[in-house]
């Protein structure tokens, strides 16, 4: 069985000055792909509401406070001083691409682009880029809205939130396939999440919330009338 110890050791062995070329790297196809280099980068702050609002999980409790990426610290202050960086305050940067995203979307549907490879952020509308797979691709507001009540059906293993249980991506998409609008996919899980939770009618409720990328500051995710 390997030693943790050795582990943690391996993976000081990068120096830091790799790690940094490798974001100025990143940042640099990923600017010359997109044809701009007008950008803002988001950073979370150390405070989360989610972390409140789950009782069903601790949020994100599935993860090794050990495995951090070992010059994280590094990384964070080559950042501030190379690029105009956002930290968010008691919410994600996550919620704080997602709100900055969208106001610009509503006045130009083309003015603003996602530049992440994190899935949650499929719920906003409007230009996106993985520089992973270095792919571009277009979210409509029905594809955003669609999403979001796929992860409320299969949950977000990463972030530790249940959904419903032996419901995972192919399943939630069948389930949802004949909607035809918000309301309808509401109903479908409200349904859903009655009977997997029947001890617990807020279940729904706080998962929508832990799930929800915000469209504006401080917003909580309210069901469609």
């Amino acid at each position: 069985e390997t030693d943790p110890a050795l582990i943690q050791q391996e993976r000081r062995l990068e120096p830091v000055e790799n790690a940094l070329h490798n974001v100025k790297s990143i940042v640099a196809n990923t600017c010359e792909a997109l044809g701009s280099d007008d950008m803002v980068m988001y950073l979370s702050g150390p405070t989360n509401f989610r972390e409140g609002v789950a009782t069903l999980r601790p949020y994100k409790g599935n993860r090794d406070p050990e495995h951090k990426p070992t010059h994280g610290p590094a990384i964070k202050e080559y950042l501030h001083k190379k690029y105009d960086v956002v930290v968010s305050e008691d919410e994600e940067a996550d919620d704080v691409v997602a709100y900055s995203h969208y106001r610009m979307w509503l006045e130009d549907e083309f003015s603003s682009i996602i530049v992440s490879t994190d899935k949650d952020l499929d719920m906003v509308p409007g230009c996106h880029y993985n520089f992973i797979k270095e792919e571009s691709y277009y979210v409509t507001e029905e594809e955003a809205t669609r999403w979001f009540y796929t992860q409320l059906l299969m949950g977000d293993s990463t972030d530790n939130i249940p959904g419903i249980p032996k419901v995972g991506k192919v399943k939630a998409a069948r389930f949802l396939e004949d909607c035809e609008d918000e309301l309808q996919m509401y109903e479908v899980a409200k349904e859903l999440y009655a009977q997997a939770y029947p001890d617990y009618p807020g279940a729904l409720m706080e998962n929508a919330h832990l799930l929800w990328m915000r469209r504006e500051p401080n917003q909580w995710w309210r069901p469609p009338e």
